[in-house]
């Protein structure tokens, strides 16, 4: 597997702390995904591949951008983060103004009553995603429907919708799903697909900066659209925590 390294930044949601380091590592496995359904997604997909980006700058952005920072700051309001973000469009996608970009990433998030988790993500995401000089778009996916009496919900499913949904309003050729309660540290963690998908939350503080068991594959995980095909989606009988990310490493 190709590996590289990254770094990543603490935040403190009811007292406990959350952030974690990306490795990247090669991982692909099946799922279950409805064959209809799957066919009709793989036309969409397709389609948009087909599609060309309209970029906005008149210059190639610099590789590495310029814009990185070690450490991006910890301390932001509301305010500051309406401010600093002015460009971003509504939905949630951005384009780096004064160039043009060689990445169009989008970041799933599915979601289900984590708000303020949701708050800080959103608050330190989007700053660190424009100093990438990404093209991005973040796709929050609510869960409305509850089972279990609402103590369980289904994120194959979310993780599903977000990246259909994704793939029908831009060609993205980089797909993050990305759990609502991490964020990165470093800004030197790139939010760009390799030629493998990638499980990148390899090292969570709580875990110790390792892995909590033998094919863990929870957290933040990335591949290009053809690679989600190539896998057919999550797998969308499992409700609760984890369970359909052990299903994808188990096979």
């Amino acid at each position: 597997p190709q590996s590289r390294m990254t770094l990543f930044l603490t935040y403190y949601i009811l007292k406990t702390p959350f952030f974690f380091c990306l490795f990247a590592i090669s991982w692909a496995a099946p799922a279950a995904y409805g064959g209809s359904q799957a066919r009709g997604l793989i036309g969409v997909v397709a389609a948009s591949l087909r599609q060309s980006h309209s970029n906005t700058g008149s210059e190639p952005c610099l590789r590495p951008t310029p814009q990185l920072t070690a450490t991006p700051d910890q301390n932001l309001t509301m305010e500051q983060v309406v401010e600093k973000n002015p460009l971003v469009e509504l939905g949630g996608q951005y384009w780096p103004p004064d160039c043009w970009t060689h990445h169009h990433t989008a970041v799933v998030v599915p979601y289900y009553g984590q708000a303020r988790h949701l708050q800080h993500l959103l608050f330190h995401l989007h700053p660190f995603l424009q100093r990438q000089q990404l093209h991005y778009g973040i796709y929050v996916v609510n869960q409305v429907w509850q089972e279990w009496g609402g103590t369980a919900f289904n994120r194959g499913k979310l993780r599903n919708v977000g990246f259909w949904e994704a793939m029908q309003d831009e060609d993205w050729d980089c797909v993050f799903f990305h759990d609502v309660n991490l964020l990165p540290e470093d800004d030197r963690n790139l939010y760009i697909c390799d030629i493998f998908p990638a499980h990148v939350a390899v090292a969570i503080d709580k875990f110790n900066y390792k892995l909590p068991y033998r094919g863990y594959l929870g957290g933040v995980f990335a591949l290009r659209p053809i690679h989600y095909l190539r896998i057919n989606g999550f797998p969308s009988t499992h409700w609760g925590w984890g369970r359909e990310d052990d299903d994808i490493a188990a096979r």
